[in-house]
């Protein structure tokens, strides 16, 4: 189980990292083009704006992803405060693995939506709808890794 735990901390600290960061200055990149190109040539270009938008889906799934790596989703701690540590643990193992679950069925249903809409193309970057999609099926597998590194960091 060590190893499973060193390779998913490297998938977090070396791609998932990186990834946002290419996300991040995609979007960058694009809103600029789109400000510049809007603003000071007067002509603005079609598919920034849903570049950006795709960039910024990916960023929210993978993200949420790392905050469950990191463990630093906003909790709300007023009843789980008052229990004995012994409780307290056994309550975050019950809340994580119902939270893996929902992200199961959400992966699972996230397949079958892309699997419905392949064909589909997106209005301005004429891609398939498929691939911004895939957004929700790897995010939730990112976030179900990273809620299994933390039950296996705390237990």
């Amino acid at each position: 189980m060590n190893l499973f735990k060193k390779i998913i901390y490297w998938l977090f600290n070396k791609i998932i990292s990186n990834l946002m960061i290419i996300f991040y200055m995609i979007l960058v990149v694009a809103l600029f083009l789109q400000v510049f190109t809007r603003f000071v040539l007067k002509m603005p270009f079609f598919w920034t704006d849903e570049l950006a938008r795709y960039m910024f889906i990916c960023m929210l799934f993978f993200g949420a992803g790392i905050a469950f790596f990191e463990d630093s989703h906003i909790k709300l701690e007023i009843f789980t405060s008052k229990l004995p540590l012994k409780f307290k643990k056994i309550h975050e193992i019950i809340l994580k693995i119902i939270i893996i679950i929902y992200l199961i069925i959400v992966t699972w249903k996230g397949f079958e939506l892309i699997h419905y809409i392949h064909r589909q193309t997106t209005p301005a970057l004429q891609i398939s709808r498929a691939y911004p999609y895939l957004a929700i099926p790897i995010g939730s597998v990112v976030m179900i890794l990273g809620l299994i590194y933390r039950l296996i960091d705390e237990n």
